[in-house]
């Protein structure tokens, strides 16, 4: 097995890393709960909302997925550190996209 030899600062960046994962997998595992709870306790909401909440689901699933891909490249893989991968460009392009709708809530 080849041994990958980083820098400090990259090893660093990859403990945040592993932390990011840590904590964005806890939060996701809250926000499902919720959804869950949202949909057996207000069964009565109007469509546009159960939607909105089932779109939110959808983004934060496909967030959560697009970090362990990379988590995944850069920790199993050991792949190079200063080279992006295809999704963490799409993870920021699906931010990008969801901004806006957290933003029009009006909550």
């Amino acid at each position: 097995m080849a041994v990958v030899h980083r820098t400090r600062s990259e090893e660093i960046a990859l403990g945040m890393t592993l932390l990011g994962l840590l904590f964005s997998s806890i939060l996701y595992g809250i926000s499902l709960s919720q959804t869950y709870t949202y949909y057996k306790r207000f069964p009565k909401d109007p469509l546009s909302t159960k939607l909105m909440v089932i779109i939110m689901t959808i983004f934060n699933t496909a967030s959560v997925v697009l970090v362990s891909h990379a988590f995944w490249y850069y920790f199993v893989t050991t792949g190079p550190f200063g080279r992006y991968i295809w999704s963490v460009d799409f993870r920021s392009i699906l931010l990008f996209l969801l901004n806006p709708m957290f933003r029009s809530l009006n909550v």
